[in-house]
């Protein structure tokens, strides 16, 4: 089958995500773990991330993660495991990493957001938080493919860095 493109969804704030969410989107191809839902992963990736940056964790993980969810970090720090499994899993992940270090939450600004010709989702990220005590701010890349069954989020794959999410997922920008 000949592939489809389409320019990627670039953005860093919730009214330009929003803005985007209501833009026309090619659909492309999908893998059997990528439901085929015109838009639907897309805008579900895009919810989960607002939902997820207002700190409301229980709606993010009823909403927006499988029961068979994997996290797969992508990182190799000893604190860090390299895979994060379930809901449960995930929400201890969320208070160790999201929550404990930081003055406030870490918020994962989107700054380009598309879907693979395979129905998964990349998505390159800022971080930015605050440490706690030190104040020190917090301002880096990190980047996630998803992957979507039954609406819901099954896998993410992490990447510290863009460049190397870019080259994951076959786009060589």
């Amino acid at each position: 089958m000949e592939k489809l493109a389409r320019p990627p969804c670039r953005f860093s704030s919730s009214s330009s995500v929003r803005a985007a969410a209501t833009a026309p989107v090619a659909r492309l191809l999908c893998g059997p773990d990528n439901d085929a839902v015109p838009e639907g992963n897309l805008e579900l990736a895009r919810q989960g991330y607002e939902v997820l940056n207002r700190g409301e964790i229980d709606r993010f993980l009823a909403e927006f993660v499988h029961p068979d969810y994997e996290f797969h970090t992508g990182v190799r720090v000893p604190s860090i495991p390299s895979v994060v499994r379930g809901r449960d899993g995930l929400r201890a992940w969320i208070h160790q990493w999201y929550d404990e270090p930081w003055e406030g939450q870490l918020q994962m600004d989107v700054e380009r957001i598309e879907e693979l010709n395979d129905g998964r989702v990349l998505a390159l990220l800022t971080l930015r938080a605050k440490g706690r005590g030190s104040s020190v701010p917090v301002d880096t890349e990190y980047a996630h493919i998803m992957t979507f069954r039954e609406r819901l989020c099954l896998r993410v794959d992490g990447f510290p860095t863009w460049r190397q999410a870019l080259a994951a997922a076959g786009l060589g920008e």
